[in-house]
C-alpha cells in the first residue's frame, strides 16, 4: 500500500469516527458543534485521548474510562468500514468529484446502519437524502456508461424489487419479520444497485442475517423471538454488491451453467 492510499484509509477511519457522532445525534445534528462527545452510559465528557479512532477502543478494552460500562461496538465497526469504503472508492475513481459524491452516499448508508443497530429504527430522512444523491450520481456519473433507457430500466426494476421484497415480508408477517423502515431502505438500495444487483444484495443480507441470528442465539445473546435490526446486514451487503456485484452474478451463472 503506497503512502497516498494509506493516507486515504486513515482519513476514512477518522471520518468514520465523526460518523459515529452523527449516528448518536442524527436527531439533533447542531449539537455536534456545540458540545463534546460523552459516554452514553454515565454522560461523562470523553477526553481527546480517548477519541483516537480504533486505538482508543482497544486501549480501553471497549469500556468507558469513568464508569467502566461497555462501549458500543458500533464505534470501531463504523470506523473500520468507513476506512474500507474510502479505500475502495479511491481505487475506483481516485480523487475526483464522483469519489466525493460516492463517499457521501456511503456515509449516509453507514449512518442508517448505525442508527438502526442502536435504536432499531431506519431514519427515513437520512434515506430520502441518500436517494436524492443516488439519483444525482446515476445521472451525472453512470450516464457516461449507460444509455438513458438502460439507466431507467435498471433503476426502475431495482426500485421495484427493492421495495417489493421487504414490503411483502412486512405485510405477510405483520411487521414481525421486517419493519416498515426497511421498505424505504430497500428503495434506496434498489435505486443505487439496480437490477440484478439488488437481488444479490438481498440474498447476501438474508444469509448474513441468518448466520448472525443463529450465532447470537447459540451464545445466549438473543432468543429466537427477539427482534434483530436488518439494516446492519442490508448496508454491508449493499457495499459488497456495489463493488463486486457483477463478479458475483457471473460466478453464480457460471456455477449454475456448469451444474446444468
Amino acid at each position: 500500500m503506497d503512502f497516498n492510499t494509506l493516507l486515504i484509509v486513515i482519513l476514512g477511519v477518522v471520518w468514520g469516527s465523526f460518523l459515529t457522532t452523527v449516528i448518536w445525534r442524527v436527531d439533533n445534528l447542531p449539537s455536534i458543534f456545540r458540545s463534546r462527545s460523552r459516554c452514553t452510559s454515565c454522560s461523562e465528557k470523553i477526553a481527546w485521548y480517548d477519541l483516537v479512532p480504533i486505538l482508543s477502543f482497544i486501549m480501553l478494552r471497549g469500556r468507558c474510562r469513568k464508569c467502566h460500562k461497555t462501549l458500543s461496538f458500533i464505534y470501531p465497526f463504523v470506523e473500520i468500514i468507513s476506512g474500507i469504503i474510502f479505500y475502495l472508492v479511491y481505487n475506483l475513481y481516485a480523487i475526483s468529484w464522483p469519489s466525493l459524491l460516492l463517499v457521501v452516499i456511503f456515509s449516509l448508508f453507514i449512518v442508517i446502519l448505525g442508527y438502526d443497530a442502536i435504536f432499531m429504527v431506519v431514519d427515513d430522512k437520512v434515506v430520502y437524502i441518500a436517494i436524492a444523491l443516488v439519483v444525482v450520481y446515476n445521472v451525472v456519473v453512470l450516464h457516461d456508461h449507460l444509455t438513458w433507457v438502460d439507466l431507467l430500466k435498471n433503476g426502475g426494476l431495482g426500485l421495484f424489487i427493492g421495495i417489493a421484497i421487504p414490503a411483502t415480508l412486512v405485510i405477510a408477517s405483520k411487521g414481525r419479520w421486517m419493519g416498515e423502515g426497511d421498505i424505504s431502505l430497500g428503495a434506496l438500495m434498489g435505486v443505487f444497485l439496480g437490477f440484478p444487483n439488488i437481488v444479490v444484495a438481498y440474498v447476501l443480507a438474508f444469509a448474513l442475517g441468518g448466520v448472525a441470528g443463529l450465532a447470537l442465539i447459540a451464545f445466549g445473546r438473543k432468543k429466537i423471538r427477539d427482534p434483530l435490526p436488518f439494516g446492519p446486514f442490508l448496508v454491508p451487503s449493499t457495499v459488497v454488491v456495489f463493488f463486486w456485484g457483477e463478479q458475483i452474478v457471473n460466478w453464480y451463472l457460471k456455477i449454475a451453467f456448469l451444474g446444468g
